[in-house]
C-alpha cells in the first residue's frame, strides 16, 4: 500500500468513526466552558458595564458560542455517521447536507428524518443561533449579507447574537438529546 492510499483509509476510517466526532465536539464544548469560567473571573463583582466593556463581553460571547456551535455540529456528525451513514468517502469528506455546511438547523433536520433527535422548535431556536455564531466568532462578516443561515421567522441580526440564561438552558438540553442519541445501540 503507498502513502497516499495509507492515508486516505486512515482518514475515511476516522471520520467515519463517531467516537472521533464525540471526542472533538467534547474538546470544543469544554473550551467553550473554560472560556466563560475565565471570562466570567475576570469581571469584578459590581464592576460598571461601560460601552466598552458591553462591546468586549459581546465579542467574547461570539466565540464562546462559536465553540458550543462547532462542537454542537461535531455530535449531530457523530449522531450521522453512527446513525445514517459515512461521512468520509475516498479520502473526501461528504457533506451530509447540501446547503451551508454549518447551518446546524439543516443539519439537524436531514438527521431528525433518519434518527429522531427528540428536539424541541425553542431548542432548534438555539441551533439557529449557534449556526449564525460559528461564522461571527471567526470573522466580521460572512461571505454576503444574507449569509445561509435558517433563521425563526421574524427573527434579524439583533436575536442571533443574543445569549441568555433561557439559551443556556435549551442548549444543554440539546446538548443532552444528542449525546444520548450517541449512547443509543443502533
Amino acid at each position: 500500500m503507498d502513502s497516499d492510499t495509507e492515508f486516505q483509509s486512515l482518514y475515511d476510517v476516522v471520520g467515519n468513526d463517531p467516537y472521533a466526532w464525540t471526542g472533538k465536539a467534547v474538546a470544543l464544548l469544554h473550551s467553550a466552558d473554560i472560556l466563560v469560567e475565565s471570562f466570567h473571573a475576570s469581571i469584578p463583582p459590581g464592576a460598571p458595564a461601560d460601552e466598552a466593556e458591553a462591546v468586549r463581553r459581546m465579542r467574547m460571547q461570539q466565540v464562546f458560542v462559536m465553540l458550543r456551535g462547532m462542537g454542537v455540529e461535531c455530535l449531530l456528525k457523530a449522531v450521522w455517521v453512527k446513525r445514517v451513514k459515512q461521512l468520509a468517502v475516498g479520502g473526501k469528506l461528504q457533506k451530509p447536507v447540501s446547503t451551508n455546511p454549518h447551518d446546524l438547523v439543516v443539519l439537524e433536520s436531514a438527521l431528525d428524518q433518519h434518527a429522531p433527535t427528540g428536539l424541541s422548535v425553542a431548542e432548534r431556536t438555539v441551533l439557529a443561533r449557534l449556526s449564525m455564531q460559528i461564522m461571527a466568532g471567526r470573522y466580521p462578516i460572512g461571505m454576503h449579507a444574507l449569509q445561509s443561515t435558517t433563521l425563526p421567522k421574524g427573527s434579524g441580526p439583533r436575536y442571533l447574537m443574543r445569549w441568555t440564561e433561557e439559551d443556556q438552558t435549551l442548549f444543554e438540553s440539546l446538548v443532552g438529546k444528542l449525546s444520548g442519541l450517541m449512547a443509543e445501540v443502533s
